[in-house]
């Protein structure tokens, strides 16, 4: 019996609350779960800092065919803050909660509350009003935020209150007050309250992450909006100019997720200082969750997208040594060893290199020492070896070859190549069974053919038929990690006879396995290759009118080298 009085009351109650058509309210309209709170609160303005407070106690909590009380009575209470304009209308909540009901609530009378604390919490997101003689209406729908009755609530929360007593004439630029009795319960999110997420694709074609002027959007590009469990909710295709939008949305957390079209890869993701122009979708086009609050138009979430390359160039030029030989080092470190006068180099410059040299790339082959003495001495041990063992041959070719790269006398023209030769010849001496000759064979001609060599004939220059040429393959980032068949063709004549990291070698070409993670910008392929005979066609006497081997200059700016790639 008593839960039929009370439920017959909190009816009654919403009756009188129902809103008048045309009143310039929000006119929210509540559903259960609903709250009563009472008659003895208050409502105030303050036309100075333009507050308006709400203040009552909780009366009734009503869902369903239950109602029960807020006990002890008094204890529990509802706040409402928000800023109004002299003009009534809303300019924002307030630090804090805007709606906070607290209290306890016993729910399925056994005496012991099961919701207690921070009943609700919301954000006003608007604010109505009706001026009628000295009972006044007011209005407000929420954004929930939190409390321990969050669960039985919807994402919007309508709040209605009657004024009684009120000496709001209909302006805000003077103050008022009034009494507070009202209701709070689910509400539906006003149209123009929802919200919408978006925005844009296109072609990165610079591979940098960013929009840069003159990219263009892509247009039938595949994306899908995605719940706060991940499940897709809907999905869309861009427009002709890159664009897409979900709108009419529920406050939540959402997501998006973008199709690739075919032959295309995503591009760097989160680059740059602004959000609205980089691209928010990883390598599997997937982006971050993202929390839509009520009426929010978010639309900075975008994808870059653009064609994987793999480019195959070459330097043009043979493998040129320098005149830093191997004499010159020796030279050099005996003088300082207190051997001779008039060194090229200064000492501290040599201990500096050669300290470097023990640490350049591997633990091993080189230790040199610590001690000045100790470097000076080894180092000229090294470079002094006159046997036939292949390891300490080629440890000797390397170390005036790694000396030459700290010093700057870069023999093949580019420090990138140089440094790799280095550190290929180190992988080399590190791994048991490795075969030297070819490594060594490369390192001697570095270290020995001189500036200039390339303007002579090669059997004129005691090149000895050999040159060589340096192939560079680069690829951008890739979709999945692929194998890449490098072919190098000059009416077979140039063979490769040494490759970097993941190359492997082949009659006339490489096999490069390329294992990239995902978002590595690009990584290369240098290949050393060696030439065998003279392409058809060409000049190639070294006597007489042919001395200078005219042959020579086309190839060095890459006339008869062709280069195919086969992904």
């Amino acid at each position: 019996m008593r839960n039929t009085l009370m439920g017959g009351l909190v009816l009654s109650m919403l009756a009188v609350l129902a809103p008048a058509a045309g009143a310039d309210l929000v006119g929210v309209t509540l559903s259960d779960p609903v709250v009563v709170y009472d008659s003895t609160g208050s409502v105030t303005y303050d036309s100075a800092s333009n507050m308006l407070v709400a203040h009552a106690t909780l009366l009734f909590f009503r869902n369903g065919t239950t109602v029960r009380q807020f006990l002890p009575l008094g204890s529990s209470t509802i706040t409402v803050k928000a800023v109004v304009d002299e003009n009534g209308a809303l300019v924002s909540g307030v630090d804090g909660f805007d709606l906070l009901l607290s209290g306890s609530l016993d729910l399925d009378g056994d005496g012991t509350p099961e919701y207690t604390g921070d009943l609700l919490t919301a954000e006003v997101r608007a604010f109505g009003w009706l001026d009628v003689t000295t009972t006044d209406r007011f209005d407000f729908c929420c954004e929930m935020t939190d409390g321990s009755l969050a669960s039985l609530f919807g994402p919007c929360i309508g709040v209605t209150l009657t004024s009684e007593h009120s000496s709001f004439t209909g302006s805000f630029e003077a103050d008022f007050a009034g009494g507070a009795k009202g209701n709070v319960g689910k509400t539906p999110v006003p149209s123009n309250l929802l919200a919408e997420i978006g925005d844009y694709v296109w072609e990165d074609a610079d591979f940098d992450g960013v929009q840069d002027a003159g990219e263009q959007g892509v247009e039938g590009v595949l994306v899908h909006l995605y719940d706060a469990a991940g499940l897709s909710i809907t999905s869309t295709l861009t427009d002709a100019n890159g664009f897409y939008k979900f709108d009419q949305l529920m406050p939540g957390l959402y997501s998006v997720g973008f199709g690739l079209p075919e032959g295309y890869a995503f591009t760097l993701q989160d680059q740059g200082a602004d959000d609205a122009a980089d691209s928010d979708a990883d390598a599997t086009g997937s982006a971050a969750a993202t929390l839509l609050e009520m009426g929010e138009s978010d639309m900075t979430w975008d994808a870059g997208i653009f064609k994987p390359s793999i480019q195959i160039t070459h330097t043009g030029y043979k493998l040129c040594g320098n005149t830093r030989t191997i004499g010159f080092w020796k030279n050099n470190i005996n003088k300082h060893l207190g051997c001779g006068k008039g060194t090229q180099v200064s000492k501290a410059d040599l201990l500096a290199w050669l300290r470097s040299v023990n640490a350049f790339y591997l633990p091993q082959p080189f230790n040199l020492g610590t001690t000045d003495r100790q470097l000076l001495t080894n180092a000229y041990s090294v470079l002094s070896y006159g046997g036939c063992d292949m390891v300490r041959k080629t440890m000797r070719q390397l170390l005036a070859c790694e000396l030459n790269l700290l010093s700057g006398t870069y023999a093949l023209k580019d420090k990138v190549a140089h440094e790799a030769l280095c550190q290929m010849a180190e992988d080399a001496l590190n791994t048991a069974g490795t075969k030297l000759c070819a490594i060594h064979e490369l390192l001697d001609d570095v270290n020995n053919l001189g500036e200039g060599c390339w303007r002579w004939c090669w059997c004129c220059c005691g090149c000895g038929g050999r040159p060589r040429v340096l192939v560079t393959t680069i690829t951008s980032v890739l979709p999945a990690p692929q194998t890449v068949d490098v072919k190098v063709c000059m009416d077979k004549s140039l063979v490769p006879i040494a490759a970097t990291s993941g190359g492997t070698l082949r009659p006339h070409g490489a096999t490069w396995t390329v294992d990239l993670p995902a978002g590595v910008a690009q990584t290369q392929l240098l290949l050393f290759v060696k030439f065998t005979r003279w392409p058809a066609g060409n000049n190639v006497g070294c006597g007489g009118a042919d001395s200078t081997c005219v042959g020579w200059q086309p190839l060095c700016k890459g006339a008869f080298l062709s280069i195919a790639c086969v992904e």
